[in-house]
């Protein structure tokens, strides 16, 4: 078991300064720069030292403001690694200095480009995000010149405020329960950015809360959770699975009762729950997407009703998702594992699979054609604009919402971090015990780097205007993002995005849920309420809480299942472009 303080003082090592501008500190807001990161390669991306140097120049015009210019190589992030096994952390944890830490990438979109910063406070609290969008290299000055700006007013006006505690968590406690965006308040706390602020009131629905229900604490540690009528009596159940069991509650007068339950091999790691009729008998499955070692090992349930889930297939040797493609309807597909250790022992492409019904294995179809890197539950389909053609919707490795047209051109790329999840493909990191046997060597473990499955991504028409909104959950970033295979966060939130003239904006997002937000299913077949098309919605989320600075960074053993109850007031047509 790693030792507390040597984790905390290996995320103080990151910051070491190489560079300085501007003279006097005792005085100063100290912000610290990484360099921009192109995230996606295009025309512009020759630029990237360029912007970089732009940027570090506008910011040190400031002069109440220091400015650090760091850089996190491969060869910096070894010997962080290194540092984390010798334990001589001392002299980095004495070199920590700044309040905060400026994360620029630059995304090429079809007929322009994006500058993205993220201004993550160090003390601990909410990242900003701000944004610009440019048609041509001759907008970049000003558009880097703007985010200059913006980040000096959201420091001085903080610091001189004394208010960090705007970008702080608000308590999950509060019957508020959702929130609506407010243009000014959450740019400010990171909700939009730059350009892209939006008022809170798009898509003409209207939304309020009735509240937030808890369960009793768990026993387990939540890995995914889903909601469907498994057992065709006309109520949703509520799944939930741990990383080798399964537990089936119901959500009846308010009140979360536990009515079956299933148990894996303890070898086995689940980290993928869905539900789908694939074989459209009438007759809804649970998917298990799951591996037991280095070896990809999923699953499919079904229930009757009794104490105990029937299992369909298991042992399946891919990865699984059901997807629902517009014009399509409803298929399985699947990933595969890699025994090469320069693929992160995850093969690359995403397959349409179907299944042998006497046998129950599956068959590799057609491959799906998909942004470059783009990994089995990294993206969902759906027509957001309404122009007859589906876009695709990616979480990318940094956390970043991208939206892609038909012909897969990005045109669209979120300020704030979506997706945050502490999920990932394969066996154990580091584990080597006889009942979890990884199959990796010590040397493949120590050199593995992780593949990350983002939080769930899902799609509903949410506001009735024949356009479905996205909907997702959003963790906390830390810098601890920088460590290689180490995830922590600060509290989380789930939110629903809707497509608004020439982009995505929240509609609504949760209050802030402390500790972790391991998994979440938005129910929208709720009842009507009256004539006037207000409709109540059920979100269920599975909570992992955290207390201290222990449960943030060691795995908890227990969670939590919230119900949050929202009336919609839905609309009849699509909303207006701005």
């Amino acid at each position: 078991m790693r030792v507390i303080p040597r984790i905390i003082l290996s995320l103080l090592f990151l910051l070491q300064p190489h560079q300085v501008f501007s003279a006097d500190q005792e005085q100063e807001l100290v912000i610290s720069v990484l360099p921009f990161e192109v995230s996606e390669e295009g025309e512009y991306a020759f630029l990237n030292r360029s912007i970089d140097q732009m940027l570090l120049a506008r910011l040190s015009r400031y002069q109440d403001l220091k400015i650090l210019a760091i850089t996190l190589d491969d060869e910096r992030i070894k010997a962080l690694q290194q540092e984390q096994q010798a334990g001589d952390l001392g002299e980095a944890a004495a070199k920590l200095r700044g309040q905060w830490l400026v994360e620029p990438s630059m995304y090429s979109l079809k007929g322009g480009m994006q500058l993205n910063l993220s201004l993550i406070p160090l003390q601990g609290g909410r990242a900003i995000s701000f944004t610009e969008k440019i048609d041509n290299q001759d907008q970049i000055m000003a558009a880097v010149s703007s985010l200059a700006e913006d980040i000096y007013k959201t420091v001085s006006e903080l610091d001189s405020e004394d208010n960090l505690a705007r970008i702080e968590k608000k308590d999950d406690e509060a019957l508020s329960g959702f929130a609506t965006p407010h243009p000014e308040r959450d740019y400010k706390r990171g909700i939009y950015g730059g350009a892209s602020i939006i008022a809170g009131d798009q898509g003409g629905a209207s939304f309020e809360s009735r509240g937030v229900r808890k369960s009793g604490v768990l026993p387990m540690q939540v890995e995914a959770l889903v909601a469907g009528d498994l057992n065709n009596d006309g109520r949703k159940d509520l799944i939930v699975s741990s990383r080798s069991k399964i537990r089936i509650f119901t959500y009846d007068d308010l009140n979360f009762q536990l009515v079956a339950s299933y148990d894996f091999s303890p070898a086995m790691k689940i980290h993928a729950l869905n539900i789908g009729d694939l074989d459209s008998d009438g007759t809804k499955e649970l998917y298990i997407s799951a591996n037991e070692g280095r070896y990809a090992s999923s699953a499919i349930l079904g229930w009757n009703g009794s104490k105990s889930l029937q299992s369909v297939s298991q042992g399946l040797r891919w990865y699984i998702r059901p997807l629902r493609i517009p014009g399509k309807g409803e298929v399985l597909i699947g990933q595969q594992t890699s025994f090469r250790q320069d693929q992160d022992f995850l093969s690359p492409g995403v397959f349409e699979l179907s299944r042998n019904p006497d046998t129950g294995r599956l068959k590799k179809g057609n491959k799906m054609l998909l942004p470059e890197g783009t990994n089995l539950f990294d993206f969902i389909h759906a027509d957001l604009d309404g122009d007859g053609l589906a876009e695709t919707v990616v979480i990318d490795k940094d956390q970043k919402l991208l939206v892609y047209d038909s012909a897969l051109n990005l045109i669209w790329v979120s300020s704030a971090n979506y997706g945050g999840s502490k999920r990932y493909f394969g066996p154990h990191w580091q584990k080597t015990d006889s009942v979890d046997s990884s199959g990796l060597s010590q040397s493949q473990q120590d050199n593995r780097r992780l593949i990350f499955i983002p939080g769930r991504l899902d799609v509903k028409d949410i506001t009735g205007n024949g356009l479905p909104e996205v909907v997702l959950s959003t963790n906390e970033v830390s810098i601890s993002k920088y460590l290689k295979n180490t995830r922590t966060y600060d509290g989380g939130a789930v939110a629903c995005l809707g497509w608004y003239g020439q982009g995505l904006v929240e509609f609504w997002r949760t209050s802030q849920i402390s500790g972790y937000v391991a998994d979440y299913f938005f129910d929208d077949s709720a009842d009507e309420i009256d004539t006037r098309g207000r409709i109540t919605n059920r979100l269920y989320v599975a909570q992992i809480p955290a207390s201290s600075i222990i449960d943030k960074i060691l795995p908890q053993r227990v969670s939590k299942l919230l119900a949050y109850e929202m009336v919609v007031t839905k609309v009849a047509e699509k909303p207006a472009s701005p």
